[in-house]
């Protein structure tokens, strides 16, 4: 099932080949989510220490309560080399675009850990937003999106600016729109979000990872209610046709994947278990 350790072990060539390269590397669960399957691996690793990470990511399991699509990926994992920073940062993070797809078209795209500060539009421009795009309860209170960068001490304002983002993506944004959408034609999804790193003039843009979107909290407020509105009305012009038994909301699919495993979901409410027969849609 998925992936498995070379059958050579520390002999295959292609391991002895990755681990010869003078950078550091990156083993990662393909079928990970929320970064919970990622071992960073020095330069000059010895073969021995990337099968041991390899098989680390190669056991882990996805925590409870995720979206359902992270668990139809078969297990697998990924050894590549470690995507550097952008010029000037002093987080060793590399800049992370994320380009979102409604029914198979790409609409835009923010900047992590800025998804409420800049927007790409659909072709390619980046645009600063003003602080109401931000997500706050109060208008005194810290975004949410500031408050993760202080908890993991990243930078509030990206290296170089907007214009630094910019040169960034000028050059590359055709090509990874056009590969975004094919993606998401490929995934036949609703809604799809596809990563990438930027940056690094020798690699260029590298896709890092494909995953739904996460929810309107990932984007602006206004790009957020555009968002709901898309996929829910698409969903509505479907209603009646192939896709009527797909029409389950997440909240029940959720509470019937708690309940078969006798688990509280919400504030410590325990869910009804499933019908008799049913079964996790």
């Amino acid at each position: 099932e998925g992936a498995q350790l070379p059958p050579a072990g520390v002999e295959d060539p292609a391991l002895q080949a990755l681990c010869s390269c003078a950078f550091p590397l990156v083993i990662k669960a393909s079928h990970g989510a929320n970064s919970n399957a990622v071992q960073v691996l020095p330069s000059g690793a010895a073969p021995a220490a990337v099968l041991e990470a390899a098989a680390l990511v190669l056991a882990s399991e996805v925590e409870e309560l995720e979206a359902w699509p992270i668990y139809e990926v078969p297990k697998g994992f990924v050894a590549e080399r470690c995507y550097p920073p952008l010029p000037g940062s002093q987080h060793p993070a590399p800049l992370e675009l994320s380009v979102f797809c409604i029914w198979q078209d790409v609409i835009g795209g923010v900047f992590f850990p800025w998804p409420h500060r800049f927007w790409v539009d659909a072709s390619g421009l980046v645009w600063e937003l003003p602080r109401e795009e931000c997500l706050q309860k109060k208008a005194k209170d810290a975004c949410l999106c500031e408050k993760a960068r202080a908890r993991q001490n990243l930078p509030l304002e990206p290296p170089g600016g907007v214009g630094a983002l910019r040169e960034a993506l000028d050059k590359h944004w055709g090509h990874i729109a056009r590969i975004s959408g094919l993606v998401a034609k490929l995934a036949c999804c609703e809604e799809l979000r596809v990563d990438w790193f930027l940056g690094d003039h020798a690699l260029g843009p590298r896709l890092n990872e494909v995953t739904y979107m996460g929810g309107p909290r990932m984007m602006p407020r206004s790009a957020g209610s555009a968002f709901l509105r898309a996929v829910l009305e698409g969903w509505a012009a479907r209603s009646g046709g192939d896709c009527e038994g797909a029409l389950v909301s997440r909240s029940m699919w959720m509470e019937r994947r708690v309940a078969s495993r006798g688990k509280k979901c919400g504030k410590g409410r325990r869910t009804a278990r499933p019908p008799e027969g049913g079964r996790e849609p």
